[in-house]
């Protein structure tokens, strides 16, 4: 049962770095857009 305390925070932050990896790739893919169109007006 020791392995849960182990291997809880471990996967808690892995699942947490990817969610915000997303949300930083989103932001950027969202920002990239928004003045690619705004450019091309």
């Amino acid at each position: 049962m020791s392995e849960i305390y182990i291997y809880g925070p471990m996967v808690l932050s892995i699942i947490a770095l990817v969610i915000s990896t997303f949300q930083i790739g989103y932001t950027v893919g969202k920002n990239k857009n928004s003045g690619k169109n705004s450019k091309d007006n």
